[in-house]
């Protein structure tokens, strides 16, 4: 595949508000239709239709979320790709989970998760009731469960590296 036969659908957020992520997403989009690919933006701080739903607790986060979810639906029909820039938190959890499973359900790759990985991993998503915190108090948003090479995890057990 040329890349100018690529399209991508990138999700994030968009300015306004200016700041680094939305900013950032902006770039990217810009960057990528400069080499010739076919970019489609998937905003998800889309500006409330009608406005004044934007003033209303609640409902508008149902006016964002429900035609966000609508156009990642339709963009995954149309693109190769998902390119989702996420941060963690609420964020993740309303916005790149739910492109994750659209772009899976629709059978599109998401870059920086599958791309990266390649088609030899599985990659799964599972929703769970809660997760607990590590020793540390922090929460952890990515679980693996890829065993260390034979022998590597007594060795690390026996003496561990220094720094």
């Amino acid at each position: 595949m040329q890349i100018q036969d690529l399209k991508i659908a990138l999700v994030g957020p968009l300015p306004p508000p200016s700041g680094g992520m939305a900013n950032q997403t902006r770039q990217l989009a810009t960057l990528l239709k400069q080499e010739g690919v076919n970019v489609e933006l998937v905003p998800v701080n889309a500006p409330y239709r009608p406005r004044f739903v934007g003033h209303i607790k609640g409902l508008r986060a149902v006016f964002r979320l429900l035609p966000y979810l609508f156009h990642l639906w339709h963009a995954a029909g149309r693109v190769d790709l998902f390119h989702i820039m996420a941060n963690s938190g609420w964020s993740w959890h309303l916005f790149a989970a739910p492109a994750v499973w659209t772009a899976k359900l629709r059978g599109k790759t998401v870059s920086g998760i599958q791309a990266r990985l390649g088609n030899n991993v599985r990659v799964e998503l599972r929703l769970v009731d809660s997760i607990p915190p590590e020793v540390s108090g922090k929460y952890r948003y990515v679980v693996s469960h890829v065993p260390l090479q034979s022998g590597l995890d007594s060795a690390l057990q026996e003496s561990p590296p220094t720094i």
